[in-house]
């Protein structure tokens, strides 16, 4: 009987022990197929909400393939947004905040969703005339004037009555000795007419017209070099008394800003071209601009990302491209050698037939916090003005 019972509590012992070696290494394989994360994919890289409106941000894959998807959830700036436990997002009030999911596993591995929240009442578009900012005139006034400048009246009024009284015998030889000793200025006739010439800084002539003597020419308008702000012209031209070459001078422009060229076209004109620059670019990683221009002159056909921006930020435009639609560019990450300066999207209109002649504005507006850099801060540029001319002689 002892050896009965003594054999059945060896057995009982080795069953023990074999269960708990299957359930260790079972345990163990478990712990194998759980991988460590190191890399964490969101549904959502951008995400534009309005005050009050809520949407539930998620863990869309990880890598590897069997790590843990299991994170923890931080708003950059609670006031704007904030974040539950199970990535729920709540807009709070107007601005843009970084979202940060964190994975449990491996807390050095983050995700991020940057998130714009606009007001929570939209103003209506149609009754909306946004004021694009306009590039500021310079004064073409030199500082300095030319030393050896003409006289502006002549040395000597010519008079009404002749000097000599005639001769009854003619003489066959003229006066010897003349009126007035010569001048080593140049006298100016007041009938005198002069041509003057406005160049660009590419020799290109802007305009060109005759002034009379002792008149003022009249200058075109600043001309516009990208990368570049109009300082002066660099010559007097108020009191005309020769022919004058009169060139643009300009200085480096260090402002960010967004700059819309300029076009010429004749009503009915097909894939009229308007580029966009950027300028002194500071490093834009997302941004939202809408566009303005009157569309009962011209029609927005499309619209193409810039190389400045092709390479870093993707471009989505709206369904319609019509007057007042939105144009967004959003980028993973921006380095420095991603920043440029070029340009950053080419406009392509078509102008109806009956088009009116006439100079048209085309230009952007943003929202406070639609502009942010690689740190999803947000960003202010200037944005300036470009124009569409049309007239029926498109060489003007």
């Amino acid at each position: 009987m002892r050896r009965h019972v003594s054999k059945r509590k060896k057995y009982l012992v080795i069953g023990l022990i074999l269960c708990l070696t299957m359930a260790g290494a079972a345990s163990n394989a478990d712990a194998k197929q759980i991988k460590k994360t190191k890399k964490i994919y969101l549904s959502l890289k951008t995400k534009k909400m309005r005050v009050g409106q809520t949407f539930k941000l998620k863990v869309k894959k990880v890598k590897p393939d069997k790590a843990s998807k299991k994170v923890k959830w931080k708003s950059g700036n609670k006031r704007i947004a904030t974040v539950s436990s199970s990535g729920v997002v709540k807009a709070k009030k107007a601005g843009t905040v970084k979202i940060t999911a964190v994975s449990k596993s491996n807390k050095k591995v983050k995700a991020f969703c940057r998130v714009i929240v606009q007001p929570a009442k939209k103003t209506s578009l149609t009754a909306r005339t946004p004021e694009v900012t306009q590039r500021p005139q310079v004064t073409a006034q030199p500082t300095t004037k030319p030393d050896n400048k003409p006289m502006v009246e002549p040395s000597v009024r010519p008079s009404s009555k002749p000097t000599t009284e005639p001769t009854i015998q003619p003489s066959s030889e003229p006066i010897t000795e003349p009126t007035v000793q010569p001048s080593n200025e140049p006298t100016t006739r007041p009938d005198g007419v002069y041509t003057v010439r406005f160049m660009d800084y590419d020799d290109t002539v802007l305009k060109e017209e005759t002034v009379e003597a002792g008149k003022a020419a009249e200058a075109p308008e600043a001309p516009k070099r990208i990368g570049y702000i109009f300082r002066a012209w660099d010559k007097e031209y108020d009191n005309v008394t020769q022919d004058l070459v009169i060139m643009a001078t300009y200085e480096k422009d260090m402002t960010p800003a967004i700059i819309v060229g300029d076009a010429v076209a004749q009503p009915g004109a097909k894939t009229v071209q308007v580029p966009v620059y950027i300028n002194s670019n500071p490093g834009i990683l997302g941004m939202t601009l809408a566009i303005n221009y009157d569309d009962n002159a011209m029609t927005l056909a499309n619209a193409v990302n810039g190389d400045a921006f092709k390479d870093v930020l993707v471009l989505t435009k709206a369904n319609a491209l019509q007057n007042n639609c939105n144009f967004t560019w959003d980028g993973e990450a921006i380095t420095k050698d991603n920043v440029k300066d070029g340009v950053m999207l080419l406009l392509v209109f078509d102008i109806p037939e009956d088009a009116k002649e006439g100079k048209y504005n085309v230009g952007f507006y943003y929202n406070s916090g639609d502009i942010v850099n690689g740190d999803l801060l947000p960003i202010d540029l200037e944005l300036r003005n470009g124009t569409v001319t049309i007239t029926k002689d498109a060489s003007n």
